[in-house]
């Protein structure tokens, strides 16, 4: 196969560019699914018209998010990616691409792929990882351990009084009396 064929084909020429603005409601009209913790892209669920006013560009089901407003948010978690959205100013420019060939919304398939230095892909993977150890790798630069990001939910509470039921008293006295 050509290198001119090759390059017509990659999956960067069918990059597209969305500006959309909130609705009344503050919200975008789209859903976002996918997200590094659970190993995929981040990408659209339903698009719902009349939520979010479209000013230029289209969004459909399925596509992958690659930017919004410049910055690279593949390999974000879910909320992650909500949170910059949420502190972009309107208009909020998102750069997306349909899914097919080598990007899918599979991040781990395309993590595994090896690509040459200095290739479109190899700078991609690259942002991809850098923003996977934000949240994966444990340490901060001094190598201390950093807190959960977030809460678990299955995590019981630190004071052993709120796990209690409301006018129970704990069993054991302890030592102190």
């Amino acid at each position: 196969m050509s290198k001119s064929l090759k390059k017509k084909n990659h999956w960067t020429n069918k990059v597209h560019e969305a500006a959309i603005t909130r609705g009344k409601d503050g919200e975008l009209g789209f859903e976002l699914r996918g997200g590094a913790e659970i190993g995929q892209f981040p990408y659209f669920g339903e698009v719902r018209q009349g939520k979010g006013l479209l000013q230029s560009g289209k969004l459909a089901q399925d596509e992958l998010l690659l930017e919004v407003n410049n910055m690279p948010v593949a390999g974000l978690t879910t909320r992650d990616v909500l949170a910059v959205i949420k502190h972009c100013k309107d208009p909020v420019r998102l750069k997306c691409v349909k899914q097919g060939g080598v990007v899918d919304k599979d991040l781990r398939h395309y993590l595994n792929l090896r690509f040459s230095k200095g290739s479109v892909d190899h700078d991609h993977q690259q942002i991809i990882r850098d923003n996977l150890y934000l949240r994966t790798v444990p340490y901060n630069f001094y190598g201390t351990p950093k807190p959960p990001a977030e809460p678990s939910p299955a995590a019981p509470p630190l004071n052993v009084s709120e796990a209690l039921l409301p006018g129970a008293r704990p069993s054991a006295q302890g030592k102190r009396k």
